[in-house]
């Protein structure tokens, strides 16, 4: 790993200690441009095949690196090794974030957007076909400090501009989990079709551990989306 990785690694475990953490991961908001970890990759490798990725920025506000960050040191390298087609997906995940930023009126921090197969299966109450295994979902929150209270109004306006037809998604969910350091919060939203289809697009959701602390989805409504 580049020493820009480590800068984030060392950002994230200060954040944690103040309790921004979802899942497992914290939200990396830095400066545009952040440092690249290692040289650009070539430009000549063929589009199918996955490479380590040097940062790039994805929509206005979200870069690569901060939508393939974690904490986990031992897996950030093989975090960031993607195919185009990955990258591609990401900036939409990307897309989708700024929607939600307009949204809210306030910036917003990505915690956890792309995991790859071995980082979630080593992430607490990960689904084992999240779409966050395909590059099409992140886990945000508005800036500042996560509290219930922020992560239900957030939700709420979400929620009313979904049902006023202002974006298109696959999942819009509240989740909250306990941890080590206290009880955290946060918001998941994913990509819609193509990559999921018609009739599991638009699910609201809400997500919470039970007593023994497996995750127990309770489905809200499902907002009707455009057929494209």
């Amino acid at each position: 790993m580049g020493l820009g990785d480590w800068i984030e690694i060392g950002k994230g475990l200060l954040k944690m200690a103040a309790g921004k953490s979802e899942e497992g991961y914290v939200p990396q908001k830095a400066p545009w441009p952040q440092p690249a970890a290692g040289p650009a990759p070539a430009t000549t490798a063929a589009p199918g095949i996955a490479r380590a990725r040097a940062d790039e920025k994805l929509s206005e506000h979200f870069s690569l690196y901060e939508l393939t960050v974690t904490n986990n040191a031992a897996l950030q390298g093989k975090n960031r090794i993607l195919t185009d087609e990955q990258v591609e997906k990401l900036r939409k995940v990307a897309s989708l974030l700024e929607i939600a930023r307009a949204i809210l009126g306030t910036g917003v921090d990505a915690h956890s957007g792309y995991r790859c197969p071995e980082l979630n299966g080593v992430t607490p109450g990960s689904a084992s076909k999240s779409q966050h295994m395909v590059c099409e979902a992140a886990d945000m929150s508005p800036a500042g400090p996560d509290t219930e209270a922020s992560i239900e109004a957030a939700f709420a306006k979400l929620l009313e501009a979904a049902k006023a037809g202002k974006f298109q998604f696959g999942q819009l969910i509240i989740e909250s989990a306990k941890r080590d350091y206290g009880r955290v919060f946060w918001i998941h939203i994913s990509l819609g079709r193509p990559y999921r289809s018609q009739g599991r697009c638009g699910e609201v959701m809400r997500a919470a551990p039970d007593a023994s602390g497996k995750m127990v989805y309770t489905k809200i409504e499902q907002i009707p989306q455009e057929v494209a």
